[in-house]
């Protein structure tokens, strides 16, 4: 003869079995998202400086044709030139 008492306990404790498993698989489908959505707001971040680095250097290209009358592949190579005296400057005070 078993006991109804140990029989609804163990009848609770099975679903709260079950329940601890759905959960577990849904906190690890979570964080699998979580970390998925961490990479792709990295590469979206990464990107974005990229553009704006180009918008940059674009809106720099524009100031530069728009002032002397330079053409465009000109004021871009002007550009180069400067970023390299800029890196041989920086080269300069870190000696």
């Amino acid at each position: 003869m078993t006991n109804p008492k140990l029989d609804i306990v163990k009848s609770k404790f099975s679903a709260f079995v079950t329940e601890v498993d759905t959960l577990r698989t849904q906190l690890k489908v979570a964080q699998d998202e979580v970390a998925e959505l961490k990479r792709e707001l990295a590469m979206k971040y990464e990107e974005a400086t990229e553009l704006q680095s180009r918008l940059s250097d674009r809106n720099i290209a524009d100031a530069v044709v728009g002032q002397s009358g330079i053409e465009a592949d000109e004021a871009k190579q002007k550009i180069t030139e400067l970023m390299r005296e800029i890196d041989r400057c920086i080269a300069l005070l870190n000696v």
